[in-house]
């Protein structure tokens, strides 16, 4: 892969994380604070990228754990989310949301469904996850939002053209071949350097517990990553192989219509806006659940082939 063709690749990726982790929870976002946003999730998703490719990831249990990864650099790094309500705050929402709705859904599950040659998979599959983020707006509406509540009216145009970016990117992934993806050293320096520069002189000052439960969390991930690590060179990467069909990528607006229609419906009807409470309830305790199967998954499987089984294929793609 070429500099300028991993540089595509890092950034699209990015967009789809910055869709599912931000854009989609938030239901607005600024143009002004798009393009610093979209680049930090492009940074902390190259070494996403990365523990995908390093420790030939290649079933769903090692994803959820550098899904976790990537959520807890995200929130306990960039911000401080991560320390702020403990011990629940380790969960939501850097496993509930990010490595589970950013990472399993919309890394994993939908563009699965892309690559199959099955356009009513895509919408079902988009449908089903516009209906959830449709939903989980109502929320807005009772607690506060840093910028400004999205209504019906203004998340229409927002949820059409951002869904055309994640579209966009989806089909440049695979158009770029992400099984060729591969991280320098210095590559893996830099980013590394520059994300510990931001802990130490953001995050330490304002969380000084962070010295302490990032590096611990951090290890609880690696280690047994490190020891499942397949002798198999090849990861869930080689699946951005490929152009995608148009006919599914314009299935893909299921996702944006199902979200926007479920999000006016559920206001028009004056549904109580409480629907996050349940999603807090659901995904919170099922973080940590998955967490603890995952490592006990990868520990039992470590020194072994880590294909993905037979089963596992049939449920996931």
């Amino acid at each position: 892969m070429k500099r300028y063709e991993k540089l595509l690749f890092i950034l699209a990726n990015g967009y789809v994380l910055l869709f599912f982790s931000e854009m989609m929870f938030w239901g607005s976002m600024s143009l002004n604070e798009i393009p610093l946003t979209w680049l930090a999730y492009s940074i902390i998703g190259f070494l996403f990228l990365t523990a995908v490719s390093h420790f030939h990831i290649q079933e769903i249990w090692g994803l959820f754990l550098a899904g976790a990864l990537f959520g807890w650099l995200a929130e306990g790094v960039i911000v401080t989310t991560t320390y702020e309500e403990l011990p629940l705050s380790l969960s939501f929402t850097g496993l509930a949301w990010h490595a589970l709705l950013t990472i399993w859904l919309g890394w994993y599950w939908l563009p699965a469904a892309l690559r199959q040659d099955n356009v009513w998979q895509v919408v079902r599959r988009a449908g089903a996850t516009g209906m959830l983020f449709g939903l989980w707006l109502l929320a807005w509406q009772v607690e506060t939002h840093p910028g400004s509540t999205p209504t019906p009216g203004s998340f229409f145009g927002f949820a059409l053209i951002s869904a055309t970016g994640l579209g966009m990117s989806y089909w440049l992934m695979h158009r770029l071949e992400g099984r060729r993806f591969q991280a320098g050293k210095w590559e893996i320096t830099a980013v590394s350097g520059l994300l510990l520069l931001c802990f130490a002189i953001q995050t330490v000052p304002s969380a000084p517990i962070a010295l302490l439960i990032l590096p611990l969390l951090l290890l609880l991930l690696i280690i047994p990553l490190a020891k499942s690590r397949s002798a198999a060179a090849h990861s869930l990467l080689t699946a951005f192989t490929g152009s995608l069909k148009l006919k599914n990528l314009l299935a893909l607006t299921a996702l944006p219509t199902t979200a926007i229609v479920t999000f006016s419906v559920a206001t028009w009807l004056q549904i109580p806006p409480y629907t996050h409470y349940v999603l807090y309830a659901i995904t919170t305790p099922l973080g940590f659940v998955l967490l603890g199967f995952a490592i006990f998954k990868l520990w039992r499987r470590s020194g072994k082939e880590t294909a993905v089984p037979a089963s596992l294929q049939k449920q996931w793609k």
